[in-house]
């Protein structure tokens, strides 16, 4: 069943019906013997993904490809650090420890 649209009761309308088509599909014949339901095919449920799911899912995939750290930046920071020309902007960090504090306190 493919869903799309806002209306989620058409939605769940559609899949009691087609839920209930299934069960009156699969119920063995009386001349059947037991456990056997003989020459019913039976339907498989099937999920088709959006285009917009399977961009998030392709731009996850990246994501996790990605390292988790920077080498090259870590290796220019290291090299400023040493030389002694790394530079701290004091206002940054103030705004960044402010910003996470409001967010810790909302959370």
């Amino acid at each position: 069943m493919k869903v799309t649209g806002k209306d989620d009761s058409i939605h769940l309308e559609n899949y009691l019906r087609q839920v209930g088509e299934k069960q009156v599909r699969e119920q063995p014949k009386a001349d059947a013997p037991p456990g056997k339901n003989a020459g019913q095919v039976l339907q498989e449920d099937k999920v088709v993904l959006s285009s917009k799911a399977k961009q998030i899912s392709e731009a996850k995939n990246v994501v996790t490809a990605l390292p988790d750290v920077d080498s090259a930046k870590v290796a220019r920071l290291r090299l400023q650090v040493s030389n002694g020309t790394y530079q701290v902007d004091a206002q940054k960090v103030a705004d960044k420890m402010i910003d996470q504090s409001l967010l810790d306190d909302l959370l």
